[in-house]
């Protein structure tokens, strides 16, 4: 019974583990993405930093490698570990990103609606 256990356990920290691994690479996603656009729609505001190279070329590639690489981690995020069903852990993992997206966007347009800005 207490190998059970273990493998259970252990089998939930690797799922635990690897579900943050993927929400971290879909926020850095959003992030380099945001850095670029925001950089466009709001030239003007001052930031404690700049890119080298500008707007340009250097931030697109600072962001673009950084997207390339979280992208990346993302998809290695998805890839089952050798004792797993890999038709069960890719939609799991996917299945659970989503809620961890849906559960802070709900709560945000449920407290919008409480207290209008």
């Amino acid at each position: 019974m207490s190998r059970y256990l273990l493998i259970l356990v252990n089998t939930a920290f690797l799922l635990l583990t690897s579900l943050a691994v993927v929400l971290y690479c879909f926020m850095y996603l959003l992030l380099f993405t945001a850095a670029i656009r925001l950089r466009y729609t709001h030239p003007d505001v001052p930031r404690p930093y700049r890119v080298p190279g500008g707007r340009n070329w250097g931030l697109w590639l600072v962001a673009g490698i950084g997207f390339m690489t979280s992208l990346a981690c993302l998809f290695i995020g998805l890839i089952p570990p050798g004792h797993m069903a890999e038709n069960i852990y890719a939609p799991a993992m996917i299945g659970a990103l989503i809620l961890m997206i849906l559960i802070p966007l709900g709560w945000y347009r449920y407290r919008r609606q409480i207290v209008p800005a």
